[in-house]
């Protein structure tokens, strides 16, 4: 703030000014004599002062870059833990997809202020219930979200908070569906996908352009559940459902074709909240 109010080359002559009062009133050293001295050190006070507010101003813009992943909470810590290189790493999370059905003809229809601002509302009320549930928001495909939990910290419960940010996200959905039919006669319907697996997590890409993500079969797979999942449903890959079956509610068993599977991939659709003993 400093900076921005007086200037970055009239910081060190303002400490030069304030000292050199300082020392002619209350220790009478003459100005002649205290001139050269002060000169010094207030270019040295000045530069420290701007280095500073320059570093400050760099972690800020570092939170804000993190929160896009993150809630602001989290990415306060990521920033206070010196977690902000998120170098790749083998890990267990789980992961969510989800996409809204008919979006594409629905959205050819309609202006680009329609879809802008119907779409504006539906991201940003996912990803609150996302960040919510501890989730990281990875990207925005269109209208499709990718997220994941279990990372950058880690979530013993990951899969159990997937599900519980599933039932909320599709709760929301039902909400929005009210507000926005009459609007822009969009019928809101989502399908959600989630699988657990080892994937590959951290910053990924290039020296031009990287960007926090997850890769691996078990995100592919998390995508193919949201792909064969029931309008407005939620499937289940069975690697989250043996996680999560003691405290969801499940429908029946089905296969789901799967490249790389052959025999086809269980999965369940989630029928209802977690349990309570």
């Amino acid at each position: 703030r400093f900076t921005q109010l007086l200037g970055p080359t009239r910081v060190p002559m303002a400490l030069t000014a304030a000292a050199l009062t300082t020392l002619w009133f209350g220790a009478l050293v003459l100005p002649w004599a205290a001139v050269p001295l002060l000169s010094v050190s207030g270019a040295w006070l000045g530069a420290g002062v701007i280095r500073l507010i320059r570093a400050h101003e760099e972690r800020m813009l570092l939170q804000n870059a993190l929160s896009r992943y993150f809630p602001r909470a989290l990415a306060a810590r990521v920033l206070s833990e010196k977690k902000t290189e998120l170098q790749p790493a083998s890990k267990e999370l789980t992961i969510l997809f989800s996409d809204i059905s008919g979006f594409t003809r629905w959205s050819s229809e309609k202006s680009p202020e329609d879809v802008h601002g119907f779409l504006s509302d539906y991201l940003e009320s996912m990803a609150a219930i996302l960040f919510e549930h501890g989730g990281t928001v990875d990207k925005f495909m269109g209208d499709g979200i990718l997220a994941f939990f279990g990372d950058p910290f880690d979530q013993p419960d990951h899969a159990a908070r997937a599900l519980n940010a599933a039932l909320a996200m599709q709760a929301k959905v039902a909400e929005l569906r009210e507000k926005w039919a009459p609007l822009v006669g969009i019928d809101l319907k989502v399908r959600v996908g989630v699988n657990s697996g080892r994937v590959i997590v951290g910053n990924l890409g290039s020296q031009t352009r990287i960007e926090y993500t997850v890769i691996g079969a078990a995100v592919n797979l998390a995508q193919r559940m949201e792909s064969n999942a029931p309008v407005g449903g939620i499937l289940v890959a069975k690697d989250a459902w043996e996680r999560t079956k003691d405290s969801f509610r499940f429908g029946e068993m089905r296969k789901v074709a799967a490249k790389g599977y052959d025999a086809g991939v269980e999965a369940y659709v989630l029928a209802g909240p977690e349990l309570r003993s």
